[in-house]
């Protein structure tokens, strides 16, 4: 799987991650809170588009590649990448958007306890 390109923003309230994920469709991005809010997957698929008319999977005898790397035939290519925050978010209070490539994740830091009393 390709791991993509991602930077996280501590703002002091909220975590922002900004994810490169270009020729990628939002319907195509699975976002999820794991490990008890301290941590968040980014996956799905990025489309493989095929050469222009007249290319294919291999050059005929009389041509070689230069240069060769991008994925070739139809499909899809796979992707994950796992972002781990120094502090637990709000599984609640996540927001993600996406446009032009860029998958913006928002997401809140978890409250933190104050001294619970027990009663003995």
């Amino acid at each position: 799987k390709a791991r993509p390109a991602a930077d996280v923003l501590d703002d002091g309230v909220r975590f922002i991650v900004e994810v490169d994920l270009p020729g990628v469709n939002k319907q195509d991005v699975d976002v999820r809170v794991i490990d008890g809010g301290r941590a968040l997957t980014i996956s799905g698929a990025q489309p493989v588009h095929e050469h222009e008319e007249g290319w294919v999977n291999e050059p005929e005898e009389s041509h070689t590649w230069v240069q060769r790397e991008r994925p070739l035939g139809g499909g899809a290519r796979a992707f994950e990448t796992t972002v781990w925050f120094p502090e637990a978010v709000e599984s609640g209070q996540i927001e993600a958007e996406m446009s032009d490539g860029l998958l913006v994740v928002t997401a809140s830091k978890a409250k933190k306890e104050e001294g619970v009393k027990i009663t003995v």
